[in-house]
């Protein structure tokens, strides 16, 4: 099989920074019981922003699953569809 991380920073403005990720796997095979089963490919695009308020504080974005794809990470154990998230973090 093939599997492929692609990940990319950019920053135009001071403290405001996207993030875009695209991973991809295929031939993928699980062991399920005796039986070896074919899983589907994985194509997960993510985009995201993270905005530095200070050295200490910070709030992000991210929405993951763009290309609405459904696989198994693990067989039986299915991916979430599109969503979005985000948070702070505080560093001290």
């Amino acid at each position: 099989g093939f599997e492929a991380d692609v990940r990319a920073d950019l920053s135009i403005v001071e403290n405001f920074k996207f993030t875009l990720n695209y991973y991809l796997a295929t031939d993928r095979w699980s062991n399920y019981g005796t039986d070896n089963v074919k899983m589907d490919n994985i194509n997960d695009l993510n985009i995201g922003a993270v905005y530095q308020i200070s050295d200490a504080f910070s709030i992000n974005l991210k929405a993951n699953n763009l290309l609405a794809q459904k696989y198994d990470i693990w067989y039986g154990h299915p991916a979430q569809g599109v969503n979005v998230m985000g948070g702070f973090s505080f560093k001290f």
